[in-house]
């Protein structure tokens, strides 16, 4: 019972797009950046140049920015779907 509530779980929880299929693209860089934002407040666990640890630090949010701002673009493009769309004005 605990296995079949869990999968319930994690699969409504990443269902974004049956709201509406820009939401997993807005949303997933606010999440990304917030998790850059606990890991600047965090000590760093290995003891690398300072550019080196920013680097990587700021890589993951970075590229899912990017991938998400293609995204909404893609969809704007290919079908049509804006963001006044998704809020029903």
């Amino acid at each position: 019972m605990t296995v079949l509530a869990l999968v319930y779980a994690f699969n409504s929880c990443f269902r974004l797009g049956d709201v509406h299929d820009l939401l997993p693209a807005l949303i997933s860089p606010l999440l990304v950046w917030s998790l850059f934002g606990l890991g600047l407040l965090d000590d760093p666990e290995v003891a690398a140049p300072p550019l080196v640890l920013y680097g990587f630090l700021v890589g993951g949010p970075l590229s899912v920015t990017l991938l998400s701002v293609w995204e909404v673009g893609r969809l704007r493009r290919r079908h049509g779907v804006t963001l006044r769309s998704a809020l029903g004005r």
